[in-house]
C-alpha cells in the first residue's frame, strides 16, 4: 500500500517543526535534545547506554575546531544541506550528506561533545550506524545553529575561499569580537 501524499506532508511537516523547535531553543540558550532508540550498541563501552543526545550552546574552543571542517564542504552543498529560512530541507541535501558524510559526522561529533580534547572515539561509528540521513541532517543544523548562526559559518568559508587560513579568520574573529566589545 502507498503511502501517499499526505504522508509525505506530514513527514516534512516534521522536519520542519523539529527545526523550528531547535531555532527557538537556541535563542534561550536551552540544549537541543534529541532522544534516541540505538539498533547498534557494540561500539559503546561496556556499560553505558546511549537514550538521549544533548547539544548545548558551543564553546568557543568547539566553535574552532568545526569552523575549519566546515570549509571543507563546498559553499554551494553548505547551503543545501544546511536548513535555512526559505527551505527546511533541499531535495540534493541527502546525496550530498552522503558527499560529505566523513567531515559532516566530526562536525556533529564536536558538536555533541562540547569539550576540551578528541570527542570519545565510539561516536563516530554509533553515528553512522544508528542515524539516517534526515537524522544526522537534523543534528548537523542543531550544531549549527549553536555555533551561533549559519552566517557566521557561511562568512567564515566565504574569507577561507579567499586564501585565508582557519588561524587567520579565527584571530580576525577574535579581533572583530573584542573591537565589537569596546
Amino acid at each position: 500500500m502507498r503511502a501517499g501524499p499526505f504522508y509525505i506532508l506530514n513527514k516534512n511537516m516534521d522536519d520542519v517543526l523539529k527545526l523550528l523547535k531547535l531555532q527557538s531553543n537556541l535563542i534561550t540558550g536551552a540544549p537541543a535534545k534529541f532522544p534516541i532508540s540505538a539498533e547498534d550498541t557494540s561500539m559503546l563501552p561496556k556499560g553505558m547506554k546511549l537514550d538521549q543526545l544533548t547539544i548545548y550552546p558551543l564553546k568557543v574552543g568547539t566553535v574552532m575546531r568545526i569552523t575549519p571542517l566546515c570549509s571543507e564542504i563546498s559553499k554551494e552543498d553548505f547551503e543545501k544541506i544546511t536548513s535555512n529560512k526559505d527551505q527546511a530541507f533541499h531535495p540534493e541535501a541527502p546525496k550530498l550528506i552522503e558527499k560529505y558524510s566523513g567531515v559532516i559526522i566530526k562536525i556533529i561529533c564536536h558538536g555533541i561533545h562540547n569539550k576540551k580534547g578528541k570527542y570519545p572515539g565510539w561516536m563516530e561509528r554509533f553515528l553512522q550506524m544508528n542515524f539516517t540521513f534526515q537524522d544526522i541532517h537534523v543534528l548537523l543544523n542543531a550544531v549549527l545553529f549553536r555555533m551561533g548562526t549559519i552566517s557566521f559559518t557561511e562568512s567564515t568559508i566565504d574569507l577561507q575561499k579567499m586564501g585565508l587560513e582557519s588561524v587567520e579568520i579565527i584571530a580576525m574573529q577574535k579581533n572583530l569580537k573584542t573591537y565589537s566589545e569596546n
